[in-house]
């Protein structure tokens, strides 16, 4: 198994990171949406909008987080 991280975007207090993984069957992306101290996941970024946009956030808006601030590392 390999990863790849991207960036991790973020808005208002809510943090959007996508990972690319790879099982043996090609690069599938995973993306883990945070908010306060729940989580939720998505398989694409068409199901990550529709999470943020059931709570109100516009993808758009998302910007890349200084990764020294993201609080990950």
């Amino acid at each position: 198994m390999t990863g790849q991280v991207l960036p991790v975007l973020t808005h208002a207090d809510w943090q959007v990171e996508t990972i690319l993984i790879d099982l043996g069957n090609g690069l599938r992306e995973w993306i883990e949406i945070r908010h306060d101290n729940e989580i939720a996941y998505a398989a694409t970024v068409a199901e990550r909008d529709v999470v943020l946009r059931e709570h109100g956030i516009n993808p758009a808006d998302l910007t890349a987080a200084d990764t020294i601030d993201d609080g990950c590392e």
